[in-house]
């Protein structure tokens, strides 16, 4: 993949791949528009992690749960209580860092996202 040609531009990738667009409204239906997200997160996934991964905890082996925006850590603020033993379906896991950190607190974490680009990452 290219690198952005503005470090600034966290989405640089994603436009390279997919091009730009004027501001418009469209109907679509549910099919259009997780195709449109699939093709802008699959295009995204290396920006995001750039820019977010550390933050999130991506690369590390045993993951991260972040609440956001807030930037609260589910191990210090325990949300979720005691979660081992606990079946957890993450929808929207992205690269499942909040998963893998589940299923390392003794969970059976499941993690599902629609863009292949997040959950190769994962």
């Amino acid at each position: 993949m290219t690198q952005p040609t503005d470090p600034a531009d966290r989405h640089g990738e994603a436009n390279s791949i997919l091009g730009t667009a004027g501001v418009s409204r469209d109907r679509l239906d549910s099919a259009d528009s997780e195709r449109a997200s699939r093709a802008w997160w699959d295009a995204d996934a290396a920006d995001y992690h750039r820019t977010h991964g550390e933050f999130l905890g991506v690369d590390s082996a045993a993951g991260e749960f972040v609440w956001c925006p807030e930037g609260l850590h589910e191990g210090d603020v325990r949300l979720l209580g005691d979660v081992a033993g606990r079946d957890v379906l993450e929808v929207g896991c992205g690269s499942a860092p909040c998963a893998r950190w589940l299923a390392g607190q003794g969970a059976r974490a499941v993690g599902l996202d629609l863009s292949m680009g997040m959950l190769t990452r994962g």
